[in-house]
């Protein structure tokens, strides 16, 4: 939810008070200041400590959760009940992808994440709003046992988290070009660390998907293929190709330089 497109993305002061079924937990972003009961409903009180991207989620349902504090970070993991194969996974993925962004991109900006199962009727695999990460239970249940396949549980769950950092601590105004500075730059970070995880094999299955998800975007496009950075919304440019154009350069300078 965009609480006002006329921000155009713009950082907001945000505080909100939800109420739910006495039996569902609500959440949102910000700090949890409050939480009570009263009339057989439950009530959260949250509010941003700083000012936030104005990209907000509100959810409720029957979650189990599992909450570790990481580096004065509370992660917390709501999930369905039975949906539990790939909690303790998604949760050292989480620490991975603060480890290497908070080393290299800047200091997590919030004193939680919290990362949201959220049903099948969602199409996205996942989203990202300031400190919350939504996953669609049909990424949430894949099975990744066996080493051999693609791990499309890490590769989401990197994804959305590094956009605290590549359009929420970093926000660009919706412009040519934009998509750079959000999505190629987050596909970039997954594709490091994917590599730094699980080895360069599986980095060379997500560079084979994306370089056919940019020929295929491209053979539809109805106008002639416009620069990176001078591209609109055309997700086959902001996100395949600029992930492609990203690699190359790591490949080319190093991931140092």
């Amino acid at each position: 939810m965009q609480l006002d497109s006329k921000f155009n993305f713009e950082n907001v002061k945000f505080e909100t008070l939800i109420s739910t079924s006495k039996n569902q937990t609500a959440i949102s972003s910000g700090s949890l200041i409050k939480q009570w009961q009263k009339d057989d409903r439950n009530y959260y009180h949250y509010k941003a400590s700083d000012t936030i991207n104005s990209m907000i989620a509100y959810l409720s349902a029957r979650y189990t959760v599992k909450k570790e504090i990481y580096k004065g970070i509370q992660l917390e993991l709501f999930h369905h009940p039975n949906h539990t194969q790939n909690v303790d996974k998604m949760i050292r993925v989480a620490k991975a992808t603060i480890d290497y962004c908070s080393d290299n991109f800047g200091k997590y900006p919030h004193d939680y994440l919290r990362i949201v199962e959220t049903s099948n009727h969602e199409s996205s695999n996942g989203q990202a709003m300031p400190g919350v990460i939504t996953i669609n239970e049909k990424i949430f249940k894949r099975n990744v046992e066996n080493p051999d396949s693609f791990n499309v549980v890490a590769r989401v769950l990197i994804h959305e988290i590094s956009h605290q950092w590549w359009g929420f601590l970093l926000t660009p105004k919706r412009v040519e070009g934009y998509m750079v500075l959000s999505e190629s730059l987050a596909k970039y970070t997954e594709s490091v660390i994917l590599e730094k995880m699980y080895g360069k094999a599986m980095v060379n299955k997500l560079s084979a998907s994306t370089i056919s998800k940019y020929f295929s975007g491209r053979s539809y496009a109805s106008e002639t293929e416009p620069s990176l950075y001078l591209s609109n919304h055309q997700a086959y440019l902001g996100y395949s190709k600029g992930a492609i154009i990203m690699s190359a350069i790591k490949e080319l300078i190093g991931e140092k330089s």
